[in-house]
């Protein structure tokens, strides 16, 4: 993929806020992480009706999820402020192509992180970031139609804004609140009309 169909493929993309209304351009497949980060560029330099760039999602977080993507490591995807819904909210699937919705830490920071290979970032560093701390809902899917999102490359499917098509913020807690707790040893259910759809 060179740089001008890395903007395409961005382009298709970002054309439209509402998932399945864009095809996936298989002509143009993304393989390493660079070229999809290219995609992510270009969908952040021309959003359209996705809204400014306001984040990003990290997915992938375990060896067994990123090796199926073929991955050495977790992913990360732009976030756009059309796609970030606070509660109370209702969100209907009918207009989306889904695929699922993952229960989800979601953080807001007071001040930016850089890092290298020879200065990772610490968990003290990351929190001392760190403003609020939301649970939230990621609705995942796809902008490709249904029968293109079916034979989508995992690279296409990342660059894809990560398969992100809303996050759903509930409530907040400040960073202070939560920097003692396991975020990582929490358990989360999905609860639907009062019954446990799913949990982990």
């Amino acid at each position: 993929v060179t740089l001008p169909h890395a903007q395409i493929f961005a382009h298709h993309c970002a054309a439209s806020l509402r998932a399945g209304s864009a095809p996936a351009p298989f002509v143009l497949t993304p393989r390493p992480p660079g070229q999809v980060h290219a995609i992510h560029a270009g969908m952040i330099a021309n959003p359209g009706a996705l809204g400014a760039h306001a984040g990003w999602k990290v997915g992938t977080t375990n060896p067994t999820a990123w090796s199926g993507f073929g991955l050495v490591e977790p992913m990360r995807a732009p976030l756009f402020a059309n796609s970030i819904v606070k509660a109370p909210a209702t969100y209907s699937r009918k207009d989306d192509n889904l695929t699922m919705l993952e229960a989800e830490f979601a953080f807001t920071l007071k001040s930016e992180l850089s890092a290298s290979w020879d200065s990772p970032i610490t968990a003290d560093d990351a929190w001392a970031a760190v403003d609020e701390v939301f649970l939230a809902i990621e609705v995942c899917g796809s902008r490709f139609l249904p029968e293109a999102f079916a034979e989508a490359s995992p690279y296409q499917k990342i660059a894809d804004a990560g398969m992100n098509v809303a996050l759903l913020l509930g409530p907040s807690f400040s960073a202070e609140e939560m920097r003692s707790k396991d975020l990582a040893g929490c358990k989360a259910q999905l609860i639907a009309n009062g019954e446990v759809g799913g949990e982990g």
